[in-house]
């Protein structure tokens, strides 16, 4: 990405700091829990299925990540929905 922004990653991630108050990975992350968020509506997709599909490719690191960010594991949020 900061290849594409002509700046280093360095920069990328003092700018995204500064503007948004989030490191490159603190708004990663919020953009893939967002879109498994999405693909969990579809009930025919297993957990690990969502995860890779939201850009993860360790189902236990999204695990920590959704239940980190969303403060109820994914399998808590399926059944809520």
């Amino acid at each position: 990405m900061a290849d594409h922004c002509y700046v280093s990653r360095r920069r990328l991630s003092k700018l995204l700091n500064k503007r948004l108050n989030q490191s490159f990975y603190d708004l990663l992350n919020t953009v893939r829990v967002r879109q498994a968020k999405r693909l969990m509506d579809n009930p025919a997709l297993r957990i690990s299925e969502v995860a890779e599909g939201a850009g993860y490719f360790d189902t236990s690191h999204f695990s920590r990540v959704f239940k980190k960010l969303e403060g109820i594991s994914a399998g808590e949020r399926r059944s809520l929905h």
